[in-house]
């Protein structure tokens, strides 16, 4: 009897531990001129100067050439990486060293991948293609050489070398940040061949020139994107529309922002990360920043072997409002621990009251 009710709660707290804990890591693509040249590099969530990465995905075995954005699923515990020569390579979230990819997704068509975003709700792999001016869509467990389920391209799209990628699951929408167009352009989720934005952002007081990684925080509904040559990350408003300035723009000489391509924003712990390419450097701020802002850390140095670094990701799971009330992972965990103890108390309950 006893041992029962001990076995319940212990089964409770395991599930409670499982749903309501994981790791949060830090996920970097390299393309440098020095070993270990093609790589994945992944830190602690808190990592800060000098400091080695836990682990490194590099060698011939990974099909890492010129790793462009990156996609870290800690639910199906996968990295989804897309490479400038049109493929995307699917590892175990643990993978180190020359691991082999999982699922390898050869496109048939377009290429040129750059920004990469896996819709987890529509189970769907979003591509950004630059040099096609176009954005591909595959299943999430694609594998092999296949055509994608959906292409968005044509003249009337707006698109212009896309660099960033940003799928908005709870309102159903594509951001896609455009390096040669001057633009942020949106589109529905479902959008599919020469489909209009349905919003074109654009800037007269802000130099939106050279765009790269793009993030939409649905908790504070704000857009960050980052610019490359100008070494900025402008804020906007999420449902941002035509000729807008930005709520706030990340730059100047303290900041640390050398030519960063990808960025991420951790709604969490209110920390915005940006991966510097120039400066081989990941650079982390306060979520409100604004202007020369100095970083809250500096993840730089030999140790690291950040080297070219392009996108990044950070498996901390971001806070998503959502239209309706739904349960998350960890308040799963703390319903089941909740009934499961409840029942335990009441069964221990019962038990005593017929012993008695």
């Amino acid at each position: 009897m006893r041992k029962m009710f001990i076995l319940m709660v212990m089964v409770s707290a395991s599930v409670f531990l499982i749903c309501g804990s994981g790791l949060a890591e830090i996920f970097v693509t390299n393309d440098g001129y020095d070993p270990p040249y093609f790589s994945v590099t992944v830190f602690a969530n808190n990592a800060n100067g000098d400091q080695a990465p836990l682990r490194i995905i590099s060698g011939d075995q990974t099909g890492l050439s010129f790793p462009r954005g990156i996609f870290a699923d800690p639910v199906n515990n996968e990295i989804f990486v897309a490479t400038q020569g049109g493929d995307v390579l699917v590892f175990n979230i643990n993978a180190n060293a020359n691991a082999t990819p999982i699922r390898e997704i050869n496109q048939t068509g377009l290429g040129d991948f750059q920004g990469i975003f896996v819709d987890l709700v529509n189970n769907e792999i979003f591509i950004a293609n630059r040099s096609y001016d176009a954005i591909t869509v595959f299943n999430r467990t694609a594998n092999g050489t296949l055509a994608p389920i959906r292409t968005i391209q044509g003249a009337n799209t707006g698109l212009d070398e896309p660099r960033g990628i940003y799928v908005d699951t709870v309102n159903n929408e594509i951001y896609v940040a455009n390096n040669y167009g001057d633009s942020i352009t949106v589109y529905p989720r479902t959008a599919v061949n020469n489909a209009s934005p349905t919003r074109t952002i654009t800037s007269t007081t802000a130099d939106l020139s050279d765009l790269q990684g793009i993030f939409v925080d649905n908790l504070n509904n704000e857009m960050f994107v980052a610019g490359n040559y100008q070494s900025t990350i402008y804020a906007f408003t999420r449902t941002a529309d035509g000729d807008t300035a930005p709520l706030r723009a990340i730059e100047g000489a303290s900041t640390g922002l050398d030519g960063m391509r990808g960025i991420f924003v951790d709604t969490v712990n209110n920390e915005i990360f940006a991966a510097n390419r120039s400066g081989d450097s990941v650079t982390g701020y306060s979520r409100t920043a604004n202007a020369n802002a100095s970083p809250l850390r500096t993840i730089s140095g030999a140790s690291t072997f950040l080297d070219g670094s392009r996108f990044v990701w950070v498996t901390a799971p971001p806070v998503i409002a959502t239209p309706s009330v739904v349960p998350t992972i960890t308040e799963w965990g703390m319903i089941i621990f909740m009934v499961l103890a409840g029942l335990g108390a009441i069964y221990y309950l019962r038990r005593r009251r017929i012993e008695s």
